[in-house]
């Protein structure tokens, strides 16, 4: 078995143009008298073979969105609404074990430490071989040469001799590439990368992005990519979803939506990037912060920090609509973007 040929079912499974759907998606945590909506309303969507980054403040919600699509969320965190659809099939009412068999199969989740995702006891390989094993029917000698190949098509070399070593004895960059190869090995449709190249230094985030994309042409997956930094998914996405205290504010085309962006926040993202590229003394900080999941405000979340701010925005919550054929937004006050 190869690598090319690991996935044919998930694929096959996929033969609709949209892979993902989420809609109205509402994560909430209950606490001892209390409980709040991480999550609020989310919807989103992700087409076969696409790009979709995900990007906000560290609070805004992108994690635990990614997490409630893989069913990864326990008490008090549960999912209080909406739906998530994969392939067409409506994710909410499977049960543990159904949802077992899809994760690592046709959707797999890369996580920001690689270390959360492996087992310091075993070896590499022993990891690798059990994933396979867990969802094929293959001999363990047909799941160590597809495991081997995978190490090699991620780069890593000599990847014999990784299988052998344990994950304390790889760099933190080879480590992501270990994640990376168990997210791929089985050829799922989605794959969901949630902050992965953070902890790495400049030179490796470079590698490990240029990695995912060129394994994600080979492949034909989709891949949500969720970033605080939105010069990371300006590099790779197709789309860009922006993500504010549990909210999605702005989607759009990549190409648009940073040329002309519309929401003030996605503005004073793009502006606080720009400046700290830039030679100029003078650096552009989005003042305030995410508000506390106890301490968000009933209307737009944003209005606090928002140079645009009317009366109506902390009145009533603005809603997610369509404001073009490749753009949705929710604001009250958009303005003309300068940048």
């Amino acid at each position: 078995m190869s690598v090319e040929t690991a996935g044919v079912v998930a694929q096959a499974e996929v033969s609709t143009r949209r892979v993902l759907e989420v809609s109205h998606l509402t994560v909430v945590i209950d606490g001892d008298g209390w409980r709040v909506a991480a999550v609020d309303d989310v919807s989103f969507h992700v087409d076969r073979a696409e790009v979709l980054g995900i990007v906000g403040e560290s609070g805004s919600g992108k994690s635990l969105t990614a997490l409630a699509i893989m069913r990864l969320v326990d008490q008090p965190v549960r999912i209080a609404g909406g739906s998530i659809s994969f392939a067409g099939r409506d994710l909410m009412p499977l049960k543990p074990e159904e949802m077992r068999q899809i994760r690592g199969s046709q959707i797999s989740m890369i996580f920001q430490d690689p270390m959360t995702s492996l087992d310091e006891t075993f070896t590499v390989g022993r990891q690798l071989v059990e994933l396979v094993q867990a969802h094929r029917k293959v001999s363990r000698h047909e799941a160590d040469d597809l495991a081997t190949e995978m190490l090699q098509r991620v780069g890593i070399a000599s990847p014999k001799a990784r299988m052998r070593a344990y994950p304390h004895e790889l760099s933190g960059g080879m480590r992501q590439r270990v994640v990376i190869a168990a997210a791929l090995i089985l050829r799922p449709a989605l794959v969901i990368a949630d902050e992965i190249t953070t902890a790495l230094d400049a030179t490796t985030q470079a590698q490990i992005l240029e990695l995912l994309i060129e394994l994600r042409k080979d492949f034909g997956m989709s891949v949500i990519l969720i970033s605080h930094d939105l010069g990371v998914v300006n590099d790779v996405a197709d789309r860009i979803a922006v993500m504010y205290a549990g909210h999605v504010v702005e989607v759009g085309d990549r190409s648009s939506l940073l040329g002309e962006p519309l929401h003030p926040y996605t503005q004073g993202l793009l502006s606080s990037r720009l400046s700290l590229l830039s030679s100029s003394d003078y650096v552009s900080v989005l003042e305030g912060q995410v508000p506390g999941l106890r301490n968000r405000p009933v209307a737009c979340r944003f209005a606090p920090r928002c140079p645009n701010r009317i009366a109506r925005c902390t009145e009533a919550m603005p809603q997610l609509v369509s404001v073009s054929a490749d753009r949705e937004l929710r604001c009250y006050n958009p303005t003309e973007w300068h940048s």
